[in-house]
């Protein structure tokens, strides 16, 4: 799988869990695609 993008938290308005961050990543060979949410 390849990383692709990250998404963060904006501001107070939109938090990720608690201040997260989303990762995304993507295979290429077969087109699926898996995020990862981290929280502080």
């Amino acid at each position: 799988m390849t990383f692709y993008a990250q998404l963060d938290s904006l501001n107070d308005e939109v938090v990720l869990g608690d201040l997260g961050m989303i990762y995304v990543f993507v295979c290429f060979d077969c087109l699926e695609v898996t995020a990862l949410l981290q929280t502080a």
